[in-house]
């Protein structure tokens, strides 16, 4: 129960982070969180806030999670990690009724001493473009 209940809360302030305040993002990252963004590997926390930073405004709505443990003969020193899946709708950029798309995000979090939690790394695809999409990619 805490699982669940721990990585919705982790995935709520994490999109409401992306979507409405960006200056909340690095609170999430750590130097070294390896991420890849549509395919495309960010070189760490810096790279990706830099990035993110010139991205169009974003509207996520999470459809679906699921959440697992990760077994690790070191969780017991290096903190406990879980893979979190999460999908929905994102609308990009501010034109009505354009750009809505499917998303589909893999996280590796990992929870420190202090049972704070991090992306320790973060696989972000846009799955479907619709055909009258205005965003370049």
């Amino acid at each position: 129960l805490f699982l669940f209940s721990g990585a919705e809360s982790f995935q709520n302030q994490f999109f409401k982070a992306l979507d409405d305040f960006r200056q909340n993002l690095p609170k999430f990252l750590l130097p070294d969180s390896a991420i890849v963004w549509n395919g495309t590997p960010i070189g760490g926390k810096d790279a990706f806030l830099e990035m993110y930073s010139r991205m169009p405004t974003t509207a996520h709505t999470v459809t679906s999670f699921d959440v697992h443990p990760v077994p690790s003969p070191s969780s017991t020193t290096n903190g406990p990690q879980f893979i979190l899946n999460s999908s929905g709708k994102v609308k990009i950029g501010t034109e009505r009724g354009k750009n809505v798309m499917t998303f589909s995000a893999v996280f590796v979090l990992k929870q420190d001493a202090q049972k704070l939690v991090y992306v320790s790394s973060m696989s972000y695809r846009l799955v479907h473009k619709p055909d009258d999409a205005t965003l370049i990619m």
